[in-house]
């Protein structure tokens, strides 16, 4: 091959690796602004608040934060447990599912529990029924920022998992 036709082949292989670079970054920002809309459409609620949601009311009732062992669980080194309560009073049939709920920064666990049922795949709840269940996350332990629930369009505070004598600000600067 001539040297001008490698030139041309280097020219034309250039030109397609920029051209696909700047689909990848067009797609990425519009990724990142999709989520963005998405965490901006979430409402902020709390434990105890009644939230709406489409076909049945949900309130978060409890939440333990201190735990380190439930039943047979126990909790990897540097790490505890929440155990969430919610309770569901539906007004048409609705199915919940495990999938629906999340927590960043932590890890659903599935097992048996002493409290009560615990949502491992998802559970159905009929028209006019009241049901309650519970969630469990394995989360790091000793974070003083807040770890939040969403699900079903909410964006719930659970608050921290510090163990222990709460500080004051004059604490945590010595």
């Amino acid at each position: 091959m001539s040297v001008r036709v490698k030139k041309t082949i280097g020219l034309i292989v250039l030109t397609l690796v920029v051209v696909a670079l700047i689909f990848l970054v067009i797609y990425l920002v519009q990724k990142s602004d999709v989520e963005k809309q998405k965490a901006e459409q979430l409402k902020s609620a709390h434990i105890g608040e009644t939230l709406d949601c489409d076909g049945f009311v949900m309130t978060l009732t409890c939440l333990d934060n201190k735990r380190e062992e439930i039943w047979s669980l126990k909790a990897q080194e540097g790490n505890c447990f929440l155990l969430i309560e919610i309770a569901v009073d539906a007004e048409k049939e609705v199915s919940l599912k495990q999938s629906d709920f999340s927590i960043k920064d932590g890890d659903a666990v599935y097992g048996q529990i002493d409290e009560g049922e615990l949502l491992e795949d998802s559970i159905t709840v009929k028209a006019g029924e009241k049901k309650t269940f519970y969630l469990l996350y394995e989360v790091k332990k000793g974070r003083l920022e807040s770890y939040y629930l969403t699900a079903y369009g909410y964006k719930i505070d659970l608050g921290g998992t510090l163990q222990g004598p709460v500080l004051s600000s004059g604490d945590a600067e010595q």
